[in-house]
């Protein structure tokens, strides 16, 4: 993706009139200032993702451990209609 400034750039290197073109040095400068601000963007880009990856993460884990905390409450019924609750209240603590 082109700048507004890159392709001002552009324009002027394939300036007619040699004297008219850019020097190497203010392409340089320009190409310098405006792959670093990509690259700030990237790596913005690059954050945001991996905030929302964790962000998803931290909601699964969540979600599972619902799951098996009802999935133990299941288990604790079951084992209290089918042992004498003396064993199962010795188990469970």
């Amino acid at each position: 993706m082109f700048t507004r400034t890159m392709l001002h750039l552009i324009r002027d290197c394939w300036e007619e009139e040699p004297a008219m073109r850019p020097t190497i040095d203010s392409v340089r400068g320009v190409l310098k200032a405006t792959t670093g601000k990509r690259n700030a963007n990237l790596m913005d880009h690059v954050f945001k993702i991996m905030e929302n990856y964790a962000s998803s993460l931290e909601q699964e884990v969540e979600a599972r451990t619902k799951e098996l905390v009802d999935e133990k409450k299941k288990s604790d019924i079951l084992l209290c209609r089918m042992l004498p609750k003396y064993v199962v209240y010795d188990d469970i603590e």
